[in-house]
C-alpha cells in the first residue's frame, strides 16, 4: 500500500469516526440512561402551579364553569353543567392535581388531569388562548409519555424502571426544555423586530394599563422615572430573551441566567399581576444535571420535614 493510500484510509478512519462521535452524543443527548430526579422535581413544582392555578378559580365556580355563570364555549358546545356538577369535575381535578405533587400513578393521573384541564379551559369565560395556557396542555401532553414516579413518589409498588422508559423519559426532559428555549428565543425575536418595542413607552403604558397592579400605578405615577429609565428596561428584557435560549445550556453560566429568569418573572407579577408566567422558571430544574437536582431538592425535604418536626414539639409544648 502506497502513501497516498494510507493517507486516504486514514482520512476515511477519520471522518468515520468523527461521525460515530457525532451520532453517539446525538442520541446521548435526547436518549441518556440518566437518574430522573429533573422530571420529577418538575412534577411537583408543576403540580404545585397548578393546584395554585386552579384554587384561584374558587370563589368563581358558579360563575365560569356552570350553566348559572357566564362562560364562554370555545371550539365545543354548550355543555356547561348545573352547579352541583361543576362542583364535583372542579374537585375531582384538584385531587388529581394532589395525586399528581404526590407522584401517584402517574401513568394514569396525568392524562386524566390533561383531560380536565382542557374542559375547565374551554369553559372559562376568561378564555383569550394564552400562551401559558397553551404551554400548561403542551406540558401536560409530554408528561403523559413520561415516568413521572420512579422518584420522589408514593406510588404503591413501583417496579425498577428499565433503560428505556429511562431514555424516553430523558427525552421528554430535552423536549420541555428546547420548547422553553424557543419561547424565550421567538419572543425576544418579536420584539426585536417588532417597532413598537423599540422604545421603553409600551412598558411605561402597559404598566398604567388593564394589566398594571396597583404598585405599578403608583411607581409610574408617583416615582415616575424619565423615559430612559423604561428604554432601558426594553432592550435588557431583548437581550435576556435572545441570550437566555444559549446560556440555560452552559453549565457554569446557568445559575446567573436563573436567577435573572426568576427576578424578571416576579417582577411581570408584581407590576403586571400576571403570575401565570411564574410557569417559565419551574422548567429550570429541568436544564440543570440531575445530581444537582436531587442534592437541592433532598435539601428541601429536610428543611420541610425538620420546620414539621419543630412545629409538632411546639404544639406539644402548649399547655
Amino acid at each position: 500500500m502506497n502513501k497516498t493510500e494510507t493517507s486516504s484510509q486514514t482520512n476515511s478512519n477519520k471522518e468515520i469516526s468523527l461521525l460515530s462521535c457525532i451520532k453517539t452524543n446525538w442520541i446521548n443527548f435526547w436518549f441518556a440512561d440518566l437518574p430522573l430526579y429533573p422530571i420529577a422535581a418538575f412534577r411537583i413544582l408543576f403540580g404545585v402551579y397548578l393546584l395554585v392555578f386552579f384554587l384561584a378559580a374558587l370563589p368563581y365556580i358558579d360563575l365560569f364553569f356552570s350553566n348559572q355563570g357566564v362562560y364562554a364555549p370555545f371550539l365545543i358546545p354548550d355543555i356547561a353543567p348545573p352547579i352541583s356538577v361543576a362542583w364535583g369535575i372542579y374537585l375531582v381535578a384538584i385531587g388529581l392535581i394532589i395525586s399528581f405533587i404526590l407522584g401517584y400513578k402517574t401513568k394514569i393521573i396525568t392524562p386524566l388531569l390533561l383531560v380536565t384541564f382542557v374542559y375547565h379551559y374551554l369553559l372559562d369565560s376568561a378564555v383569550q388562548n394564552t400562551s401559558y395556557d397553551r404551554m400548561i396542555m403542551l406540558f401536560l401532553g409530554l408528561l403523559c409519555f413520561a415516568n413521572l414516579d420512579s422518584v420522589w413518589s408514593i406510588s404503591p409498588h413501583r417496579k425498577p424502571m428499565n433503560e428505556e422508559s429511562r431514555r424516553i423519559s430523558n427525552c421528554i426532559i430535552k423536549i420541555l426544555a428546547i420548547q422553553m428555549t424557543l419561547f424565550y428565543t421567538f419572543t425576544g425575536i418579536y420584539k426585536l423586530f417588532m417597532p413598537a418595542w423599540h422604545t421603553g413607552l409600551i412598558i411605561k403604558m402597559t404598566m398604567v394599563s388593564a394589566w398594571g397592579t396597583p404598585f405599578a400605578f403608583w411607581f409610574v405615577n408617583t416615582v415616575n422615572p424619565p423615559i430612559w429609565f423604561y428604554d432601558a428596561l426594553t432592550y435588557s428584557l431583548i437581550i435576556f430573551e435572545l441570550s437566555c435560549g444559549i446560556l440555560f445550556w452552559i453549565k457554569p453560566l446557568q445559575k446567573y441566567i436563573f436567577i435573572i429568569g426568576i427576578i424578571f418573572h416576579i417582577s411581570v407579577w408584581f407590576f403586571l399581576d400576571i403570575p401565570q408566567f411564574m410557569i417559565c422558571p419551574l422548567t429550570y430544574v429541568l436544564f440543570m444535571p440531575h445530581d444537582e437536582v436531587k442534592g437541592l431538592f433532598e435539601k428541601l425535604f429536610y428543611f420541610i420535614s425538620k420546620y414539621k418536626k419543630q412545629l409538632s414539639l411546639i404544639r406539644k409544648e402548649k399547655p
